[in-house]
């Protein structure tokens, strides 16, 4: 995966260089928010303002526009992106602008047809959700039999035809204490591991995803059974617990919703314009909230000054907007994660000079 690695730090020079320049260089397609799989702790949620699905030519003529500004990547998501109509003509206009494309998706649609039809697209890289090594982690989390199977299928037809894997796993309550083998399988199928205990509050603001989530007593057992730095197969632990990673949202990354509504990222669910009724052009360059971000980039939220967390944590103003109202708030999730790690870490490296090994969890306290 050295290759994959190096390609990363290639990108991530060039969104800073973006950034810099005011380019929209990363972009995320939601084509849809309709789904085949019903996971425990999806975000999503029925009648969202913005689930209404525009045309594909719609589509097609926002790519065009984008290319004019400089953009060259792509995700393409959803929902589930294989359900929208025009899923593959939009991966066809991507492919004739030479932009990079990543789809993120359940894999469990993708006939081996439609792998070939991938590669002949452009696609260079594929997001794929795993979150157990067998049926029954995975299925508890997706709520669907026979999902596993057919997203493994998936995975080893896309390796064959030498696609880039990354294998997303969302670490809950229901299956952290699978890490390790969640890990192994993911190498073991050729795929990048991305395994993360990160779980969002729905985009209403509901709190039913964050249920899923760990406790900090679960948290410091992936720590330190996973992401400690000594434990195989992990190859840089504390780098994969905190990515150091600065928000562009609205600077170098855009989001374009269903419904065409343009925010600055996923999460941050601002509108910028709508691209049914503005150029991009307009959009990106004139949207009054392009000042308010500024501001965010360079100033502290008051309630996080002086936060003995602030090393640990790594706060979303969209989801402190999603969480309390104010792009300007702590977010309380991020709080929480912060609040785990810190845990975590200061316990790790108690036990390492006790010479004491991590103690096993109950699985009742687990559940508490």
């Amino acid at each position: 995966m050295k290759d994959g690695v190096a390609e990363s730090n290639v990108f991530s020079n060039l969104r800073w260089k973006a950034f810099h320049r005011h380019i929209p260089y990363i972009v995320t397609f939601e084509l849809t928010y309709r789904c085949n799989l019903k996971c425990t702790h999806c975000y999503l949620t029925p009648g969202d303002p913005h689930e209404e699905e525009m045309p594909a030519l719609n589509w097609i003529r926002t790519i065009r526009e984008l290319a004019d500004l400089g953009t060259f990547y792509v995700t393409v998501t959803g929902g589930e992106p294989t359900l929208y109509p025009g899923f593959w003509d939009i991966l066809d206009e991507l492919h004739r602008r030479e932009t990079v494309i990543r789809v993120f998706t359940n894999a469990t649609t993708l006939t081996e047809e439609d792998v070939d039809r991938l590669i002949r697209c452009g696609v260079r890289y594929v997001d794929i959700s795993l979150h157990g090594p067998d049926a029954a982690t995975h299925e508890a989390i997706t709520r669907t039999p026979g999902s596993f199977s057919r997203t493994i299928e998936a995975v080893k037809r896309l390796r064959a035809a030498g696609v880039y894997v990354n294998l997303k796993g969302c670490l809950l309550r229901s299956n952290f204490r699978r890490v390790n083998e969640l890990d192994r399988f993911m190498l073991s199928l050729g795929g990048q591991p991305m395994i993360s205990s990160t779980i969002t509050p729905a985009n209403d603001g509901g709190t039913g995803p964050l249920e899923t989530a760990l406790n900090t007593e679960e948290y410091c057992f992936i720590y330190d059974n996973y992401y400690r730095e000594d434990n195989e197969p992990t190859e840089t632990g504390k780098e994969r617990i905190l990515p150091v990673m600065g928000c562009t949202a609205g600077f170098s990354t855009l989001s374009v919703a269903p419904d065409g509504e343009v925010f600055p990222c996923l999460q941050l669910r601002v509108s910028m314009g709508n691209v049914r009724r503005n150029t991009l052009r307009r959009i990106w360059h004139h949207a009054p909230l392009n000042l308010y971000l500024s501001g965010l980039m360079q100033l502290a939220p008051p309630g996080c000054l002086g936060c003995e967390l602030a090393d640990s944590c790594m706060r979303c103003p969209g989801l402190a907007l999603i969480e309390t109202g104010s792009l300007w708030k702590p977010s309380p999730s991020a709080c929480q994660a912060a609040s785990n790690y810190k845990s975590a870490h200061t316990l790790h490296l108690s036990r390492k000079g006790n010479g004491n090994e991590q103690e096993e969890l109950h699985p009742t306290e687990s559940n508490q």
